[in-house]
């Protein structure tokens, strides 16, 4: 294997470069919209397919979304054996639906 370095690469950034802050901040909620839809969007289904009232297809979108940010923050930080230490998102998923 060579050291060489590809000088006619297409990235914006580096490996350790930083993006401006509003750069990065617009980037951050792209990423919280794309992290939101799947996530709620099976349990509105799942409610609307058994036919459940409104207050209980809330609730059942609002523990949707606490169980994934608590299984989000168990595997981003690391308890012993539990966690990966990464960022990876927990959340619901379509294929029970």
């Amino acid at each position: 294997m060579s050291d060489q370095q590809n000088t006619a690469s297409d990235l914006i950034y580096q490996l350790e470069d930083k993006p401006p802050f509003l750069q990065a901040i617009i980037g951050a909620v792209t990423h919280l919209l794309a992290i939101f839809v799947p996530m709620v969007t099976p349990a509105l289904i799942v409610g609307t397919a058994l036919q459940l009232s409104s207050e209980t297809n809330a609730y059942l979108v609002s523990m949707a979304m606490i169980a994934s940010g608590v299984g989000t923050w168990l595997q981003v930080n690391r308890y012993g054996m539990v966690g990966s230490g990464l960022l990876s998102i927990q959340s619901v998923n379509f294929s029970f639906v």
